[in-house]
Protein backbone atom coordinates (compact mmCIF):
# COMPACT_ATOMS: atom_id res chain seq x y z
CA UNK A 1 0.00 0.00 0.00
CA UNK A 2 1.26 3.40 -0.97
CA UNK A 3 0.88 6.65 0.34
CA UNK A 4 -1.65 7.66 -2.04
CA UNK A 5 -3.92 4.36 -1.37
CA UNK A 6 -3.01 4.87 2.71
CA UNK A 7 -4.29 8.91 2.58
CA UNK A 8 -7.51 7.51 0.38
CA UNK A 9 -8.38 5.21 3.27
CA UNK A 10 -7.66 7.96 5.81
CA UNK A 11 -9.66 10.61 4.17
CA UNK A 12 -13.41 7.94 4.27
CA UNK A 13 -12.21 8.50 8.17
CA UNK A 14 -11.64 11.78 8.15
CA UNK A 15 -15.02 12.55 7.52
CA UNK A 16 -16.22 11.53 10.84
CA UNK A 17 -12.97 10.83 12.74
CA UNK A 18 -10.48 13.41 14.33
CA UNK A 19 -7.75 13.99 11.78
CA UNK A 20 -3.86 13.52 11.79
CA UNK A 21 -1.56 15.74 9.21
CA UNK A 22 1.28 13.76 8.49
CA UNK A 23 3.95 16.24 6.87
CA UNK A 24 6.67 14.22 5.86
CA UNK A 25 9.18 13.72 2.38
CA UNK A 26 9.99 10.36 3.58
CA UNK A 27 7.24 7.59 1.67
CA UNK A 28 8.48 5.17 4.63
CA UNK A 29 7.96 7.30 7.47
CA UNK A 30 4.29 8.23 5.65
CA UNK A 31 3.47 4.69 5.51
CA UNK A 32 5.15 3.88 8.98
CA UNK A 33 3.10 6.74 10.26
CA UNK A 34 -0.45 6.32 8.82
CA UNK A 35 -0.21 2.67 10.01
CA UNK A 36 0.03 4.00 13.36
CA UNK A 37 -3.00 6.70 13.18
CA UNK A 38 -5.29 4.15 11.15
CA UNK A 39 -4.76 1.79 13.83
CA UNK A 40 -6.26 4.33 16.23
CA UNK A 41 -9.29 4.97 13.93
CA UNK A 42 -7.89 8.49 13.15
CA UNK A 43 -8.34 10.00 9.44
CA UNK A 44 -5.19 10.74 7.21
CA UNK A 45 -4.16 13.40 5.44
CA UNK A 46 -0.38 13.55 3.92
CA UNK A 47 2.48 15.98 2.22
CA UNK A 48 5.37 16.37 1.09
CA UNK A 49 6.70 19.88 2.24
CA UNK A 50 5.83 23.23 3.70
CA UNK A 51 3.97 25.13 0.93
CA UNK A 52 1.57 21.57 0.29
CA UNK A 53 1.09 21.35 3.94
CA UNK A 54 -0.32 25.35 4.04
CA UNK A 55 -2.57 24.52 0.85
CA UNK A 56 -4.22 21.43 2.64
CA UNK A 57 -4.42 24.08 5.58
CA UNK A 58 -6.76 26.05 3.58
CA UNK A 59 -9.32 22.89 3.34
CA UNK A 60 -9.21 21.18 6.48
CA UNK A 61 -8.76 21.62 9.95
CA UNK A 62 -6.72 18.59 11.33
CA UNK A 63 -6.66 17.95 14.92
CA UNK A 64 -2.97 17.23 14.51
CA UNK A 65 -0.17 17.58 12.94
CA UNK A 66 3.55 15.60 12.50
CA UNK A 67 5.74 17.17 11.33
CA UNK A 68 9.47 16.81 10.11
CA UNK A 69 11.58 19.44 11.18
CA UNK A 70 13.82 19.49 7.82
CA UNK A 71 11.24 19.81 5.08
CA UNK A 72 12.37 20.26 1.39
CA UNK A 73 11.18 23.52 1.16
CA UNK A 74 11.02 24.41 4.27
CA UNK A 75 12.00 24.30 8.16
CA UNK A 76 9.53 22.62 11.08
CA UNK A 77 10.33 25.25 12.93
CA UNK A 78 9.49 28.35 10.48
CA UNK A 79 6.19 26.24 10.04
CA UNK A 80 5.34 26.09 13.78
CA UNK A 81 6.32 29.61 14.12
CA UNK A 82 3.79 30.39 11.00
CA UNK A 83 1.06 28.83 12.17
CA UNK A 84 1.22 30.29 15.86
CA UNK A 85 0.83 33.66 14.09
CA UNK A 86 -2.06 32.88 12.16
CA UNK A 87 -3.78 31.05 15.24
CA UNK A 88 -3.56 27.99 13.70
CA UNK A 89 -2.66 26.12 17.32
CA UNK A 90 -2.96 22.65 16.39
CA UNK A 91 -1.12 20.40 18.60
CA UNK A 92 2.36 19.59 16.65
CA UNK A 93 4.52 16.26 17.17
CA UNK A 94 8.33 16.69 15.43
CA UNK A 95 9.66 14.02 13.54
CA UNK A 96 13.47 13.99 13.10
CA UNK A 97 16.51 12.07 11.40
CA UNK A 98 19.23 14.18 13.24
CA UNK A 99 19.51 15.21 17.30
CA UNK A 100 19.60 18.75 16.90
CA UNK A 101 19.24 19.80 20.23
CA UNK A 102 19.04 23.69 20.03
CA UNK A 103 15.49 22.88 17.58
CA UNK A 104 14.18 20.48 19.63
CA UNK A 105 14.17 23.07 22.80
CA UNK A 106 12.99 26.01 20.36
CA UNK A 107 10.04 23.53 19.16
CA UNK A 108 9.21 22.58 22.55
CA UNK A 109 9.32 26.08 24.29
CA UNK A 110 7.17 27.37 21.39
CA UNK A 111 4.25 24.04 22.19
CA UNK A 112 4.96 21.26 20.20
CA UNK A 113 3.53 18.16 22.03
CA UNK A 114 6.82 16.29 21.26
CA UNK A 115 10.17 15.60 19.34
CA UNK A 116 10.63 12.15 18.24
CA UNK A 117 14.08 10.40 16.57
CA UNK A 118 13.84 8.74 13.70
CA UNK A 119 13.31 5.54 13.42
CA UNK A 120 10.25 5.99 15.40
CA UNK A 121 9.59 4.37 18.35
CA UNK A 122 6.21 3.11 17.51
CA UNK A 123 4.86 3.24 21.71
CA UNK A 124 6.72 6.91 22.11
CA UNK A 125 4.80 8.07 19.03
CA UNK A 126 1.68 6.37 20.22
CA UNK A 127 1.61 8.23 23.73
CA UNK A 128 2.05 11.55 22.14
CA UNK A 129 -0.36 11.53 19.96
CA UNK A 130 -2.59 10.76 22.81
CA UNK A 131 -1.52 13.67 24.44
CA UNK A 132 -1.96 15.73 21.72
CA UNK A 133 -5.59 14.34 21.54
CA UNK A 134 -6.36 15.42 24.53
CA UNK A 135 -4.83 18.92 24.09
CA UNK A 136 -6.68 18.99 20.64
CA UNK A 137 -9.75 17.71 22.37
CA UNK A 138 -9.21 21.16 24.93
CA UNK A 139 -8.77 23.12 22.28
CA UNK A 140 -12.01 21.84 20.39
CA UNK A 141 -14.16 22.37 23.69
CA UNK A 142 -12.58 26.22 23.66
CA UNK A 143 -13.48 26.61 20.38
CA UNK A 144 -17.15 24.84 20.86
CA UNK A 145 -17.08 27.37 23.52
CA UNK A 146 -16.40 30.61 21.62
CA UNK A 147 -19.01 29.79 18.95
CA UNK A 148 -21.54 29.16 21.30
CA UNK A 149 -21.49 32.70 22.84
CA UNK A 150 -21.05 34.12 19.56
CA UNK A 151 -23.93 32.95 18.55
CA UNK A 152 -26.27 33.69 21.64
CA UNK A 153 -24.59 37.44 21.74
CA UNK A 154 -25.94 38.02 17.89
CA UNK A 155 -29.25 37.92 19.33
CA UNK A 156 -28.73 40.34 21.93
CA UNK A 157 -30.22 43.88 20.63
CA UNK A 158 -28.49 46.99 20.51
CA UNK A 159 -30.20 48.17 24.20
CA UNK A 160 -29.37 44.64 25.12
CA UNK A 161 -25.52 44.75 24.36
CA UNK A 162 -25.14 48.13 25.94
CA UNK A 163 -26.70 46.30 29.31
CA UNK A 164 -24.53 43.31 29.28
CA UNK A 165 -21.53 45.02 28.64
CA UNK A 166 -22.43 47.61 32.01
CA UNK A 167 -23.06 44.61 34.07
CA UNK A 168 -20.25 43.11 33.64
CA UNK A 169 -18.12 46.00 33.96
CA UNK A 170 -20.02 46.20 37.54
CA UNK A 171 -22.36 48.31 37.37
CA UNK A 172 -25.34 48.69 39.83
CA UNK A 173 -28.90 48.49 38.22
CA UNK A 174 -29.31 52.21 39.48
CA UNK A 175 -25.75 53.30 37.99
CA UNK A 176 -27.31 51.60 34.41
CA UNK A 177 -30.18 53.54 34.02
CA UNK A 178 -28.44 56.48 34.27
CA UNK A 179 -25.74 55.76 32.40
CA UNK A 180 -28.23 54.89 29.59
CA UNK A 181 -31.34 57.41 30.44
CA UNK A 182 -33.91 54.79 31.15
CA UNK A 183 -35.72 53.49 34.24
CA UNK A 184 -34.17 51.02 37.21
CA UNK A 185 -37.56 48.81 35.93
CA UNK A 186 -36.48 48.69 32.30
CA UNK A 187 -32.84 47.68 32.98
CA UNK A 188 -34.10 44.27 35.25
CA UNK A 189 -36.00 43.81 32.22
CA UNK A 190 -33.30 44.22 29.63
CA UNK A 191 -30.79 42.53 32.16
CA UNK A 192 -33.65 39.49 32.15
CA UNK A 193 -33.94 39.24 28.50
CA UNK A 194 -29.81 39.25 28.36
CA UNK A 195 -29.56 36.22 30.99
CA UNK A 196 -32.37 34.44 28.84
CA UNK A 197 -29.99 35.02 25.70
CA UNK A 198 -26.94 34.15 26.74
CA UNK A 199 -28.18 31.20 28.42
CA UNK A 200 -26.32 32.49 31.95
CA UNK A 201 -28.23 31.11 35.72
CA UNK A 202 -25.93 34.11 37.24
CA UNK A 203 -23.48 36.90 37.10
CA UNK A 204 -20.58 34.47 37.06
CA UNK A 205 -21.59 32.93 33.70
CA UNK A 206 -22.05 36.58 31.96
CA UNK A 207 -18.65 37.86 32.95
CA UNK A 208 -17.26 34.65 31.55
CA UNK A 209 -19.31 35.11 28.31
CA UNK A 210 -18.18 38.49 28.74
CA UNK A 211 -14.44 37.93 28.52
CA UNK A 212 -14.75 35.64 25.90
CA UNK A 213 -16.16 38.04 23.63
CA UNK A 214 -13.42 40.34 24.77
CA UNK A 215 -10.64 37.94 23.86
CA UNK A 216 -12.28 37.16 20.17
CA UNK A 217 -12.12 41.31 19.78
CA UNK A 218 -8.59 41.39 20.70
CA UNK A 219 -7.49 38.71 18.59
Amino acid sequence: MNARSVEREGRSLAATNPTVLLVDDDDLTVRSLSDLVLDKGLGVLSCSGARDMLERLERHEPEIVILNSQLPDGAGLEVQQYLRSRDRDMPIIFVSQDHDVQTCVQAMKAGAIDFLLKPLDRRALSSAMEAALAKAGSRNGRAEVRRKVLKCADTLTKREREVFELVTAGLMNKQIAFELGISEIMVKIHRGKVMRKMEARSLADLVRASKVLSSLADS
